[in-house]
């Protein structure tokens, strides 16, 4: 009786949630289930994103479409999943489910965690504002190092694209997503300044080139062909 009551309370639109929200899961969980082929979890992977689009189990599926991508060094697919992936959910953090992969495991997470924990920044002030001692906990959160280093990836990736003005933009965010102090603030300071040199030779380059174009002299129009004469001065026939 008590169940049926519950279930009576359950708005009809909330019920429908909640079964969509089952179908996303149970549609990632296939992707990873028993022998399954590389080409055949791309495939499903990218059914999860695009059939439930709405859950987070798509933030999810996008992740491990990029991090794959990662591994494999397949540049253009990381850039192709995770700039989706950050254009709809900057803010990306992965289910219990994900974080138990070998995909997860073999990614930089579990030591970007082991690093936060070894540093004492697993917490972060959620407001960004410095608190009271008696109320840092009360006021901090989890540090999630989701987005940094989808950031990070995205601005490697593009430099090697020779996409620069993405990838300084694609730092810059790593940079703002990173937790104050610590060797990411140096790193991706130290990414941003390479960039930012690599685009003012480009810049030096090409106006150079332009200079060089601007006093290039215009190519003469030939002249009309003189006519051929015989030895001794005679004109041709």
């Amino acid at each position: 009786m008590a169940v049926l009551l519950a279930l009576a309370i359950i708005p009809a639109g909330g019920a429908r949630a909640q079964q969509q929200l089952q179908e996303a899961e149970a549609a990632f969980r296939a992707a990873f289930a028993g022998e399954i082929e590389p080409e055949e979890r791309v495939a499903a992977l990218e059914r999860v994103v695009k059939e439930h689009a709405d859950s987070a189990w798509a933030d999810d599926a996008l992740w491990a479409l990029g991090e794959a991508a990662r591994q494999q060094q397949s540049t253009d697919k990381v850039i192709y999943y995770w700039q989706y992936l950050m254009s709809r959910r900057p803010d990306v953090e992965l289910e219990d489910l994900t974080r138990s992969l070998p995909l997860y495991q073999a990614s930089r997470l579990p030591q970007a965690y082991a690093y936060l924990e070894a540093t004492g920044m697993t917490y972060v002030h959620h407001d960004g504002v410095e608190k009271e001692e008696a109320s840092v906990f009360v006021n901090a959160k989890p540090f999630n190092p989701v987005p940094m280093l989808v950031w990070e990836e995205l601005g490697r990736s593009f430099v090697e694209r020779d996409k620069l003005k993405l990838a300084l933009k694609a730092y810059d965010k790593a940079l703002e997503a990173a937790p104050p102090g610590g060797r990411w603030q140096r790193s991706y300071r130290a990414a941003i300044q390479g960039v930012e040199i690599k685009l003012e030779a480009r810049a030096a380059r090409a106006g150079v080139q332009a200079a060089h174009d601007e006093v290039r002299p215009a190519p003469k129009e030939p002249g009309p062909r003189a006519t051929p004469t015989r030895p001794g001065g005679a004109e041709g026939d």
